[in-house]
């Protein structure tokens, strides 16, 4: 008799390590095809990251005035320096990062209908003519 079973029965934990692989493949092929696509993808994480932990990084409160240094340049005590009523810029920055973090998925919700409606509209009128 005959034994027609393959010698190798793939179990669940193949599947996992083909997909983890997959994985690390298909971001691996990306960033050789599209390497300024990987730029932008490592900016865009950097200020989500920074954004997220805006309460942690930032030294200072990005509204409190400091009258005593107004318009110092960069130093160890301010990374980027202030501005003209003495708020730090690295404060003011990465707190603003987590500002538009939070507002960029609601604007482009907010944006989907109406350019969706306006397009909608658009080429009902436009095939009604023809």
């Amino acid at each position: 008799m005959v034994d027609l079973a393959p010698p190798y029965a793939p179990t669940a934990d193949d599947d996992v390590a083909q997909s983890s692989r997959s994985w690390r493949a298909a971001i691996i092929d990306f960033c050789r095809r599209q390497p300024l696509g990987t730029v932008g993808l490592a900016l865009v994480l950097v200020m989500a990251a920074a954004g997220l932990s805006a309460e942690w990084i930032a030294p200072y409160s990005p509204t409190s005035n400091d009258f005593a240094v107004m318009t110092e340049p960069p130093s160890w005590a301010h990374l980027m320096g202030t501005d003209q009523f003495g708020r730090d810029l690295f404060s003011r920055i990465v707190f603003s990062a987590a500002r538009s973090s939070a507002a960029s998925p609601v604007s482009c919700w907010a944006w989907r209908a109406p350019i969706s409606a306006a397009a909608s509209t658009s080429c009902s009128s436009a095939s009604s003519t023809w």
